[in-house]
């Protein structure tokens, strides 16, 4: 397989929301397991610590969103009545896939009519089951697509006109490693050039949890314990995570930021075992062996595996093992290897859990270091760690290779196993800005509040580590040629950092400035003629007044430079009840 690039992500999981926030949150070692929130279920009503008892359930906690309710309808063109009627995990992908491309640095308006694919693992259908409850005289035109699982899928396609694949994948939670890895699989052979994959689940019914419980397999403390002794069951979760894909060579070609590379996989079935949710070792290990054999690397020289790991006692020393003999002893000489467990963080998002992994790989490999895993105090005893180049950090851990192995099991026996690998370094030619440097800094949103609130996150963004380290050219680049152009602009005419901050703080106080132009584009806007770096004062604003109203025009030499990590879109908060 030719390398695949990741080239922008988006996520949401407990505790966290966004990359940046997500990588913080395991960095800092924190944990997104919560008591379970009123608004789902009565935790207390059906609590008992004997995970046997009928109808009940031996554990109060998981990893819960916030606001699921929340949907900005209107960016979407949704109207209210078909919202009301939306599975809320279809809402959060359409969210996430724009924060996802936002992240990539494409303008969603430029890709309509792409073969643009689209891959989403989900598997939870609470959504369907809470409908009967309502009563036949609320099923309306919109509650049959609203309750589809391939719709969460289809409906990316339909509203961003793209062309290739759009499917759903459902091998329980293995399901959004599996997407990737087949959105992977549809770039290679040339079905799309480009594609979001990702998964996405929310619980909003107790009746899967009570039967895991009573299978044995929850954790009664609601603490995932992954590769320790003490491990006794995983932690249910809920989590949404999109990554956007393309060959290596384009986004190369393109200049994109590239986080990572997937450079090859696996795919395979646990067959017979001692129960159909039983995982099989032997399984496991055939599996790392195809996908390292895929990717043409070495395992053995991987620099850490991000594991499956649930914090099931006898699960996660069955896959412990598996990579130990993958990897081999310590008796070769080599350091250790780093082995680890989203799921110690945010619990076991199912359909998510795989690209919650799949992220924090690709970050990892990208920033040089390896996040602790939480709750490990004592080996597993069934994991032989004196005798594999396996090691379980605790904190922190910098990286001495460049690639990594990322697993996901579905409970139905479908493993999945991804090979990552940092991407080729590539000089970058040095803009040598001319004088003199005024440029365009151009903001669009859909609606008024949303360019107040985006042009808001512009100024805070201005005091963050990214802001101190981009250079000046490339945030216009970013915010002129990586945004797509929406129906609400503003236009600040400006020459340094400084100039921009003033000029938004005058925007948003209502202060008068000449050189700042907002409205909503006209659709009646003639075509302008091309304006480029180094006009006068006059003839930028001429262009700031012509693109505001909706001109398209030539602005990638007046804003030159590369991409850069802005804010991503600031959704309006629209309530729909999930529990009627």
């Amino acid at each position: 397989m030719n390398p695949i690039a990741i080239v922008g992500m988006a996520c949401r999981f407990p505790g966290s929301r966004g990359v940046d926030a997500y990588w913080s949150f395991l960095m800092e070692g924190r944990e997104g397991i919560a008591e379970t929130p009123r608004e789902r279920w009565d935790a207390d009503a059906i609590y008992d610590p004997n995970p046997k008892m009928p109808g009940r359930l031996c554990t109060r906690r998981g990893g819960y969103l916030t606001d699921i309710d929340c949907f900005d309808a209107t960016f979407f063109s949704v109207s209210p009545r078909e919202a009301r009627r939306m599975d809320p995990q279809q809402r959060l992908l359409l969210e996430v896939s724009w924060e996802a491309l936002e992240h990539a640095g494409l303008a969603a308006d430029r890709l309509a009519g792409s073969r643009t694919g689209v891959f989403v693992g989900i598997s939870a259908t609470d959504w369907a089951r809470l409908l009967p409850a309502r009563g036949l005289e609320e099923v309306t035109p919109y509650t049959a697509s609203g309750a589809s699982l391939a719709v969460a899928a289809n409906r990316l396609s339909y509203f961003y006109n793209w062309r290739s694949p759009s499917l759903a994948v459902d091998t329980a939670c293995s399901s959004s490693l599996m997407a990737i890895w087949l959105a992977a699989q549809s770039i290679d052979r040339g079905e799309c050039p480009l594609a979001l994959a990702g998964g996405v689940n929310l619980m909003l019914l107790p009746d899967a949890s009570i039967s895991l419980s009573q299978a044995g397999l929850l954790s009664p403390t609601g603490c995932c314990r992954a590769f320790d002794s003490g491990a006794n069951g995983f932690v249910r979760a809920e989590g949404v995570g999109l990554v956007v894909l393309k060959p290596l060579s384009d986004a190369l070609r393109d200049g994109d930021r590239i986080v990572a590379t997937l450079i090859g996989g696996a795919a395979n079935h646990n067959g017979r075992t001692n129960g159909l949710v039983s995982p099989n070792g032997a399984a496991q290990e055939e599996l790392l062996r195809e996908a390292w054999e895929h990717a043409g690397r070495d395992p053995r020289a991987a620099a850490f595996f991000e594991a499956h790991g649930t914090g099931t006692f006898l699960g996660d020393a069955m896959e412990a093992s598996a990579i130990g003999r993958l990897v081999g002893s310590h008796t070769s000489g080599q350091d250790p290897i780093a082995l680890g467990s989203v799921k110690t963080n945010i619990g076991h998002a199912e359909a998510a859990a795989g690209v919650a992994s799949f992220i924090k790989a690709a970050l990892a490999l990208q920033l040089g270091v390896f996040p602790g895993n939480l709750h490990f105090e004592r080996p597993n005893p069934e994991v032989p760690f004196d005798r594999i180049a396996l090691q379980v950090p605790t904190g922190p851990t910098p990286l001495a290779g460049n690639t990594c192995g990322v697993s996901s099991f579905g409970f139905g026996g479908t493993n999945v196993h991804l090979v990552l690998e940092t991407p080729p370094s590539v000089a970058r030619e040095q803009l040598t800005p001319t004088a003199p440097t005024a440029g365009l800094a151009l903001i669009s949103a859909k609606t008024l509040p949303a360019l107040k609130a985006r042009a808001e996150g512009l100024l805070a963004w201005q005091d963050t580590p990214h802001a101190c380290k981009a250079p000046w050219r490339n945030t216009l680049h970013t915010l002129a040629i990586r945004r797509s152009a929406l129906d609400y602009r503003l236009a600040v005419v400006c020459d340094s950092p400084e100039v921009l901050r003033k000029r938004l703080q005058a925007y948003l106080t209502g202060e008068p400035d000449a050189a700042v132009v907002s409205g909503r584009k006209s659709p009646s806007a003639r075509h302008a003629e091309s304006f480029h770096l180094g006009h006068d004062l006059n003839t930028m604003l001429i262009a700031a007044q012509a693109w505001v109203s909706g001109a398209p025009l030539e602005i990638t030499r007046m804003n030159q430079g590369e991409l850069v990590e802005l804010p991503t879109y600031p959704w309006e908060c629209t309530r729909f009840p999930i529990y009627d």
